[in-house]
């Protein structure tokens, strides 16, 4: 039977980055003795088969990933597997798992974050990337971390769980340093170090969280990718994200007692951020407030990074059909929206002009759109008189589909010889049907390409 480590999260506790500094380093921890596989998803991988044993009734599927086989080149080393979505899974239903693979575990290892910053991470996460619409509600019964370590141990044995405290962990050294010496190995002299968005991974301050919570609320996809791809590197970096004090408070008046009693069956020491009272919030939670002039400085840089996106053949069906004094009408209004938008961002309104005169076209500032309410309670500011606050969101996401549209044409390697596809595509399509890809031109791209790969 293979013996493994088995390292489950938490979430929001460095996984990711220690799952790829493994990777990079398994050259040099195989020399002493830990196997890590090439892939730093190879983890989630296993995880993932584990989560369709149990949607399948505990059947393990016929090409089912052979563990010992895929660490037989590592001679003999221990190997870790590495994927923080084992932590919310019965224990029991793990270990029953790994052994009908021939896999014991000999060391469980989690990382427990203080709740009330998890509780933040988490609630930022569901926000950018699942389009959580709700403001933050404290109370994440998951966050037990006494009846977390008491399945675990009473599934793998209380000698093979090793629970760390994160935040007071990391204060004093890197994570991949504390990861090793707690499963017995040293750490490495001249380790590879990520780089990029992994070392310096950009997220949304709390204004612009917040405009993607309104974002959410009115319906739209998700639009964190564009916005770390193309604009966030051009804003000024405002307040972070926090949960308000009273909800860190509550947070800690819920689990510091269930953190002590943690603390005392392990020893007592090196879990003072989890035990210690007078939990204090950093950052800034503004659900509900005015975030106007946010809005408006991230409307500014969206449609400057949208402007060089130009699909002729559809702008070219878009072209209204109505009169010449009512598309005069039109343009002159679409041209006293942007204006008003550069001067308040205090920028160039040719960019702005461009994408509300497209957003005019398709539709995107219609009344009836059905759509909840995401007006701020009290007064905006700086006051518009030519868009309304849902009309910015609106505007927002609109261009934001087309920055999504960018990054599908650049993932796909897209030319301009799709364009015509596109038109052809949009002409094809029934006028019923026509305005949810005139709103989204990402997924007309998506089907204009799908189109074209059997033409």
């Amino acid at each position: 039977m293979q013996d493994i480590i088995l390292h489950i999260g938490l979430p929001k506790t460095g996984s990711t980055y220690l799952q790829h500094w493994l990777s990079l380093n398994r050259g040099a921890l195989m020399l002493n003795g830990l196997g890590v596989h090439a892939l730093p998803g190879f983890g989630h991988s296993v995880r993932e088969e584990f989560e369709n044993y149990l949607a399948d009734g505990g059947r393990l599927p016929e090409n089912a990933i052979d563990i010992g086989a895929e660490f037989a080149s590592n001679g003999g080393s221990l190997p870790v597997i590495s994927s923080e979505g084992f932590w919310r899974h019965k224990p029991a239903d793990v270990k029953r798992f790994l052994e009908l693979k021939n896999v014991r575990v000999s060391k469980v290892v989690v990382f427990l974050r203080r709740q009330d910053r998890l509780e933040a991470s988490l609630y930022n996460q569901r926000v950018k990337v699942r389009g959580f619409r709700d403001r933050f509600s404290p109370g994440d019964r998951r966050l037990d971390y006494l009846a977390l370590w008491e399945a675990w141990a009473n599934a793998f044995g209380n000698e093979n769980i090793v629970a760390i405290d994160y935040d007071n962990a990391v204060a004093t050294d890197k994570i991949e340093n504390i990861f090793l010496e707690c499963i017995g190995y040293p750490r490495l002299c001249d380790p590879v170090a990520p780089r990029g968005a992994l070392a310096t991974n950009p997220s949304p301050d709390a204004a612009l969280l917040e405009i993607i919570r309104l974002n959410n609320l009115r319906g739209h996809p998700p639009m964190v990718n564009p916005l770390k791809e193309y604009v966030l590197r051009h804003l000024k970096p405002g307040p972070a994200f926090g949960i308000d004090q009273e909800s860190a408070s509550r947070v800690e008046e819920i689990w510091i007692e269930n953190n002590r009693k943690l603390a005392e069956r392990l020893g007592g020491a090196d879990f003072q951020t989890l035990t210690t009272p007078g939990w204090k919030t950093k950052g800034l939670d503004l659900s509900g407030k005015d975030v106007s002039e946010r809005l408006i400085e991230l409307i500014a840089v969206l449609a400057d990074a949208s402007s060089s996106v130009w699909f002729s053949a559809l702008d070219r069906d878009l072209v209204p059909t109505g009169s010449q004094s009512s598309g005069a009408r039109k343009k002159a209004a679409s041209n006293a929206r942007a204006d008003e938008l550069a001067a308040r961002a205090g920028v160039n309104s040719r960019a702005l002009r461009q994408l509300c005169s497209r957003a005019e076209r398709a539709g995107i500032f219609e009344c009836n759109s059905g759509r909840a309410d995401a007006t701020p309670a009290g007064p905006t500011e700086p006051a518009l008189h030519h868009s309304t606050f849902n009309e910015m969101i609106d505007l927002a996401a609109y261009a934001t589909s087309i920055l999504r549209a960018k990054q599908e044409m650049n993932s796909r390697k897209l030319t301009r010889g799709h364009d015509g596809t596109i038109g052809m595509v949009f002409r094809a399509i029934p006028t019923s049907l026509r305005k949810n890809f005139v709103t989204r031109p990402d997924l007309l791209l998506k089907k204009a390409y799908s189109r074209a790969r059997f033409l």
